[in-house]
């Protein structure tokens, strides 16, 4: 359900294209694109990123986060799946990324 995971590499995958809705948090679906990391699982909602995940990860979420901004003409909002389902992922503050 997601568009864009990232493995433990950072290899991006693409899974579904941005025109599609994608299938991630009830009610949320629409006007979004989500990105996943993979890894995390058994984390907090406030660890820090480097607890659960790779340089890679985040150098490669970074790079999406910034071509997808690009993209949206500048107007993207960050959140978390944390922010929507009482759920601890993606264990830490995605807003931190955005700047």
């Amino acid at each position: 359900g997601y568009h864009f995971p990232i493995d433990r590499d950072g290899t991006v995958a693409k899974r579904r294209d941005v025109s599609c809705s994608g299938a991630h948090v009830r009610g949320r679906h629409a006007n979004s694109i989500w990105v996943s990391l993979l890894g995390g699982h058994g984390g907090a909602s406030d660890d820090s990123f480097a607890e659960n995940f790779t340089d890679a990860q985040d150098k490669a979420l970074r790079a999406m986060i910034a071509q997808l901004q690009s993209a949206q003409g500048g107007n993207l909002h960050l959140s978390g799946h944390n922010e929507y389902a009482a759920k601890a992922c993606p264990c830490f503050d995605v807003r931190s990324l955005h700047g």
